[in-house]
């Protein structure tokens, strides 16, 4: 899929000039709001759309994997935000920006103009990580993948409802709009470096805290869905310092966008100051 959306894209590009970049937002608008809606309803047919227990409001935006209040069928992956909602924006942060997002960057940039320049906001690459993380979102809750999750890691999965895929999607997107805002406000004085560094960085720290709290993670995930080897959960250890841990690297990546800002206003104070002192001239 990562081959055909850059081959698709750099088609795209050579067939219609500067306009094709919002010509295909437009055709992702269009494809995303059909897709996520056909996932929807085909989770609403085997599964519902909000939660059904006795133990919280659907409304609640939270609900643990490892509660003891409220079992693991009633409330894991079945309120927008869970354990998990932090693997969701990885795939934001890090996993769709280098599978799709980053090479295609990097390749359209200087045959496509200034709709890939890195300093600006890929709008595009937002619809296309969405696109993605819609497309794993139905692939999840096929009879195929939750069996596969009950062989493995999660005896009790039984699929996600309506409202957890939208928290998923949108724990997608605003990973993306993390990284993306990363992106450009280092780019004009790193380059691709800061951006690239906050990914390892980012990398180590949250599949590091995932695996000590329930020895999981996005990578383990792929692991134990491959079938190159079967990961059990274990846990969860120290809960509640590996769940504010977490947060912390989440909110660490959007704070070091507002650090870079800061860092740019002296260099523009002093650009503009240069701009402005008028040539000296001697007189003879």
């Amino acid at each position: 899929m990562s081959i055909l959306l850059l081959v698709s894209c750099g088609l795209y590009c050579y067939s219609f000039g500067e306009e094709w970049y919002a010509q295909a937002i437009s055709i992702f608008t269009a494809l995303n709001t059909v897709c996520l809606i056909v996932t929807l309803l085909y989770v609403s047919t085997r599964n519902h759309f909000f939660p059904i227990t006795l133990n919280r409001s659907p409304w609640w935006p939270w609900a643990s994997c490892f509660s003891d209040v409220c079992s693991s069928p009633e409330c894991c992956s079945q309120f927008a935000l869970d354990e998990y909602s932090f693997t969701h924006y990885n795939h934001g942060f890090y996993a769709f920006p280098l599978m799709i997002t980053l090479p295609l960057r990097i390749w359209g940039f200087p045959r496509c103009g200034k709709a890939f320049d890195p300093t600006t906001f890929d709008m595009l690459g937002l619809h296309i990580s969405i696109f993605l993380e819609i497309v794993w979102e139905f692939g999840e809750n096929t009879s195929y993948i939750i069996n596969k999750f009950r062989n493995t890691s999660a005896p009790d999965y039984s699929g996600d409802s309506g409202m957890n895929i939208v928290g998923d999607v949108l724990c997608c997107a605003a990973g993306y709009v993390a990284i993306e805002a990363i992106l450009n406000y280092s780019y004009s004085r790193y380059g691709w470096k800061v951006m690239l560094g906050t990914i390892g960085l980012h990398i180590i720290a949250i599949e590091g805290l995932f695996f000590i709290w329930v020895c999981d993670g996005l990578f383990i995930i792929w692991v134990n869905l491959s079938g190159l080897a079967v990961i059990s959960l274990c846990g969860p250890n120290y809960y509640w310092l590996m769940l504010f841990l977490s947060l912390v690297a989440i909110f660490a990546g959007w704070a070091l966008p507002l650090f870079l800002i800061r860092s740019m206003i002296p260099v523009v104070k002093r650009t503009s100051t240069l701009q402005l002192v008028p040539p000296q001239t001697l007189d003879l």
